[in-house]
């Protein structure tokens, strides 16, 4: 569990272990070396642990730590004890010791060379502010959190994530601007729905926590008016053999989309589409009315800014002719479609596709194909 923020910063010493354990030809396992962070409720303070291997004949060990001082080192502690281990407390400094074991007759063994201890000082990290204290999931943005406080250290064992419970979340960038500030930056593909809380630690262990960063979403859905111009060209069947493979270019649609905007690489939802479009050839042609309802899969990228979209449905269709074209009738007609979306203003969106709809006439089916550019507001 992470530690509980401290409203201001504490002074401890943290022990960076630069030494091996002293090789006295072990045979027994040793206990695990390094330094640990009690807090009795009213302080905290860093131990080290100083570990040696075990002496075949020894019974005792002398343990001697020199701290440097006025560009020398003098004798700071010397000790005496039983165990492969001591723990001590050490204020920061540059220090060295040495360990000579001792045997049942106390006689003096090997002395070990010096190893080196450098005892740096270690900070509280203190959160002040977070901003933002939430990421929309549905809102297009970069998920960048800025943290400001006090006594941010940069080091190998920063650590900065978001977490719930077992659940953590680990940023894909962080960037120390300064002691007072850091830049964090995190996957949007990576980010859950919940209430997460943000762990920041300093090397050494120290840790800070902000309590109730919350991903979430504004709206279940998203909506997407459309108007687009959509050319027609007749591909088979019926308007094939009449008026041939050309363009009609006098056609359009307009249509609503809606579709989930939970996070996911691809959201579903429905698009209640309304299109027209004249086909003439000297005099004769003919007017198609198409009320369509089609199913839509949505994949999302570049932070919402871009999509592409897959549609398929069926409706009902009014067929008018004119002059010679004698033809009047109301058919069920079929179709699929791709387009690509992307962000150009506000929340205004340049979508081009092509859709393709096979209409269920009695005589003579037929298939038209339809390119289309158009405007979409979304809200």
């Amino acid at each position: 569990m992470a530690p509980n923020n401290i409203n201001k910063h504490i002074f401890l010493t943290v022990l960076i272990l630069l030494f091996a354990s002293l090789m006295l030809y072990a045979e027994d396992e040793l206990p695990v070396s390094g330094y640990e962070i009690r807090d009795d409720g009213t302080q905290i303070r860093i131990f080290q642990h100083l570990v040696w291997e075990k002496e075949e004949h020894a019974v005792r060990y002398e343990v001697e730590i020199q701290v440097y001082r006025n560009n020398e080192y003098v004798r700071f502690d010397r000790i005496e004890t039983t165990d492969q281990i001591y723990t001590v407390s050490l204020p920061p400094g540059r220090y060295r010791y040495r360990v000579t074991p001792i045997d049942l007759l106390r006689r003096r063994g090997e002395t070990s060379e010096w190893r080196e201890l450098p005892i740096l000082t270690a900070f509280q990290p203190v959160i002040n502010r977070v901003s933002p204290v939430e990421f929309f999931l549905d809102l297009r943005a970069e998920r960048i959190i800025t943290i400001t406080g006090e006594n941010f250290i940069e080091g190998e064992t920063s650590e900065i994530y978001l977490f719930k419970g077992d659940v953590r979340i680990n940023p894909e960038k962080i960037t120390f601007v300064d002691t007072q500030t850091i830049v964090v930056v995190f996957n949007d593909r990576e980010l859950i729905e919940g209430t997460f809380d943000l762990y920041v630690q300093n090397p050494g262990g120290l840790a800070a926590v902000f309590n109730g960063f919350y991903i979430t979403y504004r709206k279940p859905f998203d909506f997407f008016l459309k108007a687009a111009f959509m050319p027609v060209y007749p591909i088979y069947g019926e308007m094939y053999n009449y008026f041939g493979f050309n363009p009609f270019l006098r056609g359009g649609f307009i249509s609503l989309e809606v579709t989930s905007s939970k996070q996911g690489y691809l959201n579903s939802g429905v698009e209640f589409h309304v299109s027209s479009a004249y086909l003439n050839d000297i005099g004769d042609g003919v007017l198609i009315t198409d009320i369509l309802i089609n199913l839509v899969l949505q994949f999302r990228f570049n932070h919402r800014r871009n999509a592409f979209t897959f549609r398929f449905g069926c409706g009902v269709s009014f067929i008018d002719g004119f002059g010679n074209y004698e033809m009047n009738d109301a058919t069920i007609n079929m179709g699929l479609g791709a387009s690509f979306l992307f962000l150009f203003y506000g929340n205004f969106y340049l979508e081009m596709g092509v859709n393709y709809s096979h209409y269920l006439t009695i005589n003579d089916p037929f298939g038209l194909l339809k390119p289309w550019v158009g405007i979409v507001l979304q809200f």
